[in-house]
């Protein structure tokens, strides 16, 4: 990923330019304090229409390098000029170093590489290539909606860890595990009913006396309790009951690259996280490894409406609204649009009472996407023969192309890598990001005619610009995908 090396290369020659080069004071010291700062928090992406990347040295332990941040931002720029992505300018803000991208260099480098979100990450917590459980605990007495939101993010988890190239393993069951409900336990392999046998054995009728205190400070998450008693038939029992036949500690290796995602009714938070650490006390499991186990607590939906009515309603506005006449078919995929954005683009832990007015903001996503298709295909039907031009796609020079293929085609597999480290790991994010990067592809088409009058003069900038357009139009439909939402080819 060109942004992730980007920031690596800044911060390591950061150390290289204040000692070797500037012979900068306290250098070494500052290096052994780096691991409590942190990449992150001194180097993040720039200001909007003022610069690309910007490095934050207001932390007190780089005080003494504040009187040379010039010295520090010119020396870096030079030094820069032999790196994939060198930087061309820079400027001081208060304590921070604001730089610019080569936009010459940069533009042909990422609309030539073969932009996929499966792309492998230079992170050194990336998920490539890693197995994932995942453990869906959605009760049957749920709201109609609420289930439906457990059903979108398991989709929507699934399909982007297959992106990534990571393993999902799965059951499908309809097995109920006393109030816990059907689970989910996801995998391209079916589970072996001899599996459950070798999970933890313990006699669920009696209560079980569980002592954390020697564990307690390891833990991941805060429990109030470091002893508890865990009743029979209790909404406790039957999580631990649930834990015990699905994860079989002989057979677990839990790490950056094999974690459990456990997907729970938000009152059940953290009656699981109890079960599990109870879990994991019971059968020797060690702690440390509980720091790869990821709940994502789900809240309630609430709607006036039932799931029917809202779709009557999304229905009757799309058919009243349009200038277009749509099959069945094609209304229901836009309602099913309607839907999943509105579901999945708000925090999973958030409890919501259904926007129905969200659906414009869904069929503002599905129109721009057929606008892009109906760009590609109006240049390809030109009736006069084009000359044949040689793609120069450093014609592409305005700020808001700029900023269409820095701040969003290069920042994709980024930001997915990101939502894959955070926890709860953070599907909302991805609608968020489809519209914000729809926004500003609406902006651009409304001030730039892509397809002009084509002539000798204009077509080498026209062809630039269909390169940079399907490129967005690729990654936009793999976006929409991840969300189980089919783009439309026509609106």
């Amino acid at each position: 990923m060109f942004i992730n090396q980007l920031k690596d290369n800044l911060v390591s020659n950061l150390w290289l330019v204040s000692k070797s080069i500037l012979d900068l004071p306290f250098a070494g010291e500052l290096i052994k304090q780096f691991d409590c700062v942190g990449v992150s928090s001194i180097v993040s992406d720039g200001f909007k229409d003022k610069n690309d990347l910007t490095l934050n040295l207001s932390n007190p332990v780089f005080s003494p390098w504040h009187g040379y941040l010039d010295q520090i931002g010119s020396t870096l720029v030079k030094v820069s000029q032999t790196w994939e992505l060198p930087l061309t300018s820079f400027s001081i803000s208060g304590k921070s170093i604001l730089f610019n991208v080569n936009r010459e260099v940069a533009i042909p480098l990422i609309l030539s590489n073969n932009i996929q979100l499966d792309q492998p990450s230079n992170s050194k917590n990336d998920c490539q290539q890693s197995t994932v459980l995942i453990v869906n605990t959605m009760r049957d007495n749920l709201r109609q909606l609420t289930c439906l939101r457990f059903q979108y993010i398991e989709e929507t988890l699934v399909s982007l860890l297959k992106t990534i190239g990571a393993s999902t393993k799965t059951i499908n069951s309809t097995q109920t595990i006393t109030e816990c409900g059907k689970f989910n336990y996801c995998d391209d392999e079916k589970l072996n009913t001899n599996d459950i046998e070798k999970g933890l054995q313990f006699d669920d009728c009696s209560p079980l006396e569980i002592n954390i205190d020697p564990f307690k400070s390891n833990l991941p998450y805060d429990l109030e309790e470091s002893q508890f008693t865990i009743e029979p038939g209790s909404r406790l029992m039957s999580f631990l009951r649930l834990f015990s036949q699905l994860l079989i500690p002989s057979e677990l290796q839990l790490s950056s690259k094999s974690r459990i995602v456990i997907l729970i009714h938000i009152n059940d938070w953290k009656i699981g996280e109890k079960a599990i650490t109870s879990w994991s006390v019971l059968t020797s499991t060690s702690i440390d490894q509980l720091k790869w186990i990821n709940f994502i607590p789900i809240a309630d939906i609430i709607s006036d409406l039932t799931l029917d009515e809202i779709k009557n309603h999304w229905r009757s506005i799309i058919v009243k609204q349009s200038e277009t006449q749509y099959t069945d078919d094609q209304v229901n995929c836009l309602i099913e649009t309607c839907l999943r954005y509105t579901i999945t683009s708000i925090s999973p832990k958030a409890f919501h009472n259904l926007d129905l007015s969200k659906y414009k903001e869904a069929l503002f996503i599905q129109y721009n996407y057929a606008r892009l298709v109906g760009i590609t295909r109006k240049f390809q039907q030109l009736t006069t023969p084009l000359p044949e031009v040689r793609v120069d796609v450093r014609l592409l020079k305005s700020n808001q192309e700029w900023n269409l293929i820095y701040n969003f085609l290069a920042k994709v597999p980024v930001l997915l890598n990101e939502i894959l480290q955070s926890n709860p790991i953070a599907i909302h994010k991805i609608p968020y990001f489809v519209k914000t990067f729809v926004n500003y592809i609406s902006i651009y088409y409304n001030y730039t005619r892509v397809i002009t009058e084509i002539n000798d003069r204009s077509l080498p900038l026209a062809n630039a610009r269909i390169v940079m357009i399907d490129k967005i139009r690729t990654i936009l439909h793999q976006l929409v995908n991840l969300i189980q939402i089919d783009p439309v080819q026509y609106m």
